[in-house]
């Protein structure tokens, strides 16, 4: 956990410090349940028109491939979600610490909470696994469509 020493800094610094901390914290989660949103629906659609089985063993493996990265990535970015009332919550833990031990040591540090490890490698595969998702979908598309271009021509 970082360390933050508070008594050098006045509150009016202290506050655009959290108000901005606290802005891009809520940008980063918006966009994670949008892409999450937009994964589940493609999930969906990609599942509900699968209406024939696949030519061929390839495209079977990329169309399992897809829906598996698509579900992890799901799961992935829901547990990172989750983080931010896991840190919520360490944070009023620690400042209920603080302000019990504060008369005790006569000082005003607060102890920043930092995301737990977990959460921190939720969200490294929550990313890593919508990028290969969207390409392993791109590829699926790709060659489910190319035996029929070859039998066309």
């Amino acid at each position: 956990m970082n360390e933050i020493d508070v008594s050098d800094l006045d509150d009016r610094n202290v506050d655009n410090y959290i108000q901005t901390s606290n802005e891009a914290t809520k940008k980063v989660y918006d966009w994670v349940r949008h892409a999450i949103s937009v994964i589940a629906i493609i999930l969906g659609l990609v599942i509900s028109l699968k209406t024939t089985k696949s030519e061929n063993i390839l495209e079977f493996y990329l169309f399992s491939i897809s829906v598996t990265l698509c579900g992890l990535s799901i799961l992935c970015g829901l547990f990172f979600l989750y983080s931010e009332a896991d840190t919520l919550y360490r944070h009023s833990e620690q400042y209920m610490k603080h302000i019990q031990t504060r008369d005790e040591t006569g000082g005003r540090k607060l102890e920043e909470s930092d995301p737990r490890k977990i959460f921190d490698i939720s969200r490294k595969a929550f990313f890593f696994l919508l990028i290969l998702s969207i390409l392993s979908l791109i590829g699926y598309a790709v060659f489910s469509n190319f035996p029929n271009y070859i039998h066309s021509c």
